[in-house]
């Protein structure tokens, strides 16, 4: 008797027999969530390149907006309460600085599952040179069709999360362009 047959057969007081079963997983899947249903800090489940895009591209402005605007922060050395403010925007900057990388992480992982690679690729992002490899996987590279054994395929990009795309590429065009005619 399968598993299927079983739980059919088996009357469960508070389900009606019009209540349908729940999904059986694929043979070979993890039965992970999908990503549609797992969330932002979930290392479980896959993402598609656009999703890993809006998911890391805005975040990483606004962080690295407050941290410029903190680096700039023009602290009076001969106040008395100097030292607490410095003090307090280094910790600010390091609290920001090791959440948005741990946030990075996670979603590279999400982004490397949907390429039916192991999250452990990662660590060649942290070797010179090497780490253009992981990064065109994860930027460039379109994720395995259908189920794999990291989950269910990602749900298709819609035109919501295209405008996110443009809206914030060009955000970061127009930063990075204002970044580099001040360093000039």
């Amino acid at each position: 008797m399968t598993i299927e047959t079983l739980s059919t057969s088996v009357a469960h007081p508070f389900v009606s027999k019009d209540t349908p079963s729940p999904p059986i997983a694929h043979e070979g899947t993890t039965g992970a969530l999908s990503s549609s249903s797992a969330g932002l800090w979930s290392t479980s489940g896959r993402i598609g390149r656009i999703q890993y895009f809006n998911r890391t591209a805005v975040p990483g402005l606004v962080v690295n907006g407050i941290i410029l605007a903190i680096s700039f922060t023009n602290i009076d050395i001969y106040s008395p309460s100097a030292f607490t403010t410095a003090l307090f925007l280094l910790v600010t900057q390091l609290i920001l600085t090791v959440s948005f990388t741990i946030y990075a992480v996670i979603q590279a992982k999400r982004r490397l599952n949907d390429l039916n690679k192991s999250g452990w690729l990662i660590l060649l992002f942290l070797i010179p040179l090497i780490s253009l490899i992981p990064f065109i996987m994860v930027t460039f590279i379109k994720g395995t069709d259908g189920d794999n054994r990291y989950g269910r395929i990602p749900p298709a990009t819609g035109p919501r999360d295209f405008r996110l795309f443009f809206a914030s590429l060009g955000l970061l065009i127009i930063v990075s362009a204002i970044l580099v005619s001040l360093a000039i």
